[in-house]
């Protein structure tokens, strides 16, 4: 038996929609782990601050993706850096669960039952490098996905309808063709453009790449929001790195080749297109900027003149077994 310890997130989205889902869970656990079901910051920072104490043989976290960001950035907190993290486990509990799907979790209960009853000698792998998000406001967070400029809009947009899922993404879609096509509003709403300057460090050459960009994204898995797409297809293939790309072209021709974008696949007019450890991305005005889906860390807005990124940590996440 495994030495468990699973915290659940009341806010996240399954849980919301299913009440009994965590009474499901508990029954699975039953006396083999230990399940801190939480809804408030200020209980789950209270149950992470002294986990490392108790000495987990594996953490499970039952979260969407923003709520691993949480976690991950309040373990780091109190988590002695001397300290080795114990194996993570993931169960998809949010809206699209980009992480536990890259992993490969597809069937979330049989995954916690297996993973209950292995020896902590016999369970399997993944190794997934997580970004360490800095900013000059001082906050700090720990994800696999960043972004500024476009994905800013595309999630303020999405989180007017978030339940609705793929169906609001489709219906944003449509509504940004037909929008280009008649140069409305909602085109013009995606087609701005910020001023940045960004520096980074390829094979020990200092690079910058300055410009007016219509979006900037980093991470450390391939997908972007969906299984099928590979887009940032540097991203695993170094350890400790991840994959940064930007554009400063228009939206309607970045449009033109967002298939093959997705895919995984070169396409004209990305002027920042770079495999790295570090990042530096600085603005006149402050700027919103987003880390695993989220606009927000515990309340405090994701919002600063600068934001440096840099390899946090890599997590054991443990595997179908």
């Amino acid at each position: 038996m495994v030495d468990t310890y699973m915290f659940t997130n009341m806010k996240s989205g399954k849980n919301i929609r299913d009440k009994y889902r965590v009474n499901q869970l508990r029954k699975i656990l039953d006396n083999d782990g230990h399940l801190y079901a939480t809804k408030e910051i200020d209980d789950l920072e209270k149950r992470v601050s002294d986990l490392h104490k108790k000495d987990p043989e594996c953490i499970i976290l039952d979260s969407g993706d923003g709520g691993i960001t949480v976690f991950l950035s309040l373990l780091k907190k109190y988590w002695p850096e001397e300290k080795l993290l114990p194996p993570i486990g993931l169960m998809p509990g949010g809206t699209f669960n980009v992480l536990s799907k890259e992993c490969e979790i597809k069937k979330p209960k049989k995954y916690l039952k297996d993973l209950l009853n292995a020896e902590i000698k016999d369970l399997s792998y993944r190794e997934i490098d997580i970004l360490k998000i800095s900013d000059n406001n001082d906050l700090t967070s720990y994800g696999f996905s960043f972004g500024v400029g476009g994905p800013i809009t595309l999630l303020d947009e999405f989180y007017k309808r978030k339940r609705l899922k793929h169906v609001r993404v489709a219906f944003m879609f449509a509504r940004l063709l037909f929008s280009r096509v008649f140069r409305q509003k909602y085109y013009e709403l995606f087609n701005k453009k910020t001023p940045l300057k960004i520096k980074t460090n390829v094979e020990g050459e200092e690079l910058e790449f300055n410009g007016n960009y219509l979006g900037v994204m980093a991470q450390t898995i391939k997908p972007a929001g969906f299984k099928f797409s590979k887009t940032f297809y540097k991203a695993d293939s170094r350890q400790s790195y991840f994959h940064t790309m930007g554009t400063q072209i228009e939206l309607g021709t970045f449009i033109d080749y967002l298939w093959p974008f997705i895919r995984g696949r070169k396409i004209p007019g990305m002027d920042l297109d770079v495999q790295t450890n570090n990042l530096q991305i600085t603005s006149e005005e402050q700027i919103n900027y987003q880390v695993n889906g989220e606009l927000d860390l515990m309340n405090k807005l994701y919002f600063a003149n600068q934001i440096n990124l840099e390899h946090g940590l890599t997590l054991k996440v443990i595997q179908n077994q």
